[in-house]
């Protein structure tokens, strides 16, 4: 999981879809409305993954990288030493081995720029909140 961002995902959904496919590596992706700040996430008809882009700046619709990942063991003899980049390094290279998207539709928050932390700030508040209430 990428440590940056918040996502609502169903991860017994994710396992299962992953152990369906039978691929390398699952990853949870989610629509958002401007991609802008992100990279996108080309896909097939079967869910698969067929290629990244990278931050075009464009205020389009796309498909993103929510930072939620499960992988097969496979993947670990094709994770370079040293430092490397899940998205730049590793996945592109194991393409053709399976890589798949789960698309969530819940909550995602990058906290990449000042508002987005706030709101997250506000979130992560009032979960405590609903926690605590709860007991």
């Amino acid at each position: 999981m990428n440590g940056d961002s918040f996502v609502d995902v169903d991860f017994g959904a994710l396992l299962d879809f992953h152990r369906v496919r039978k691929g390398l590596a699952s990853l949870a992706v989610v629509r958002v409305p401007d991609t802008a700040r992100y990279g996108t996430v080309k896909i097939d008809g079967d869910n698969r993954v067929a290629g990244f882009l990278e931050k075009t700046g464009a205020n389009l619709p796309g498909v993103i990288n929510a930072g939620v990942y499960v992988f097969n063991r496979g993947i670990l003899e094709n994770i370079p030493d040293g430092p490397a980049s899940l998205e730049k390094d590793v996945f592109p290279k194991i393409l053709a081995r399976g890589v798949y998207a789960f698309e969530v539709d819940g909550m995602f928050i990058d906290i990449g720029t000042p508002e987005d932390y706030a709101r997250a700030q506000t979130l992560f508040a009032r979960l405590g909140h609903s926690a605590v209430a709860d007991k």
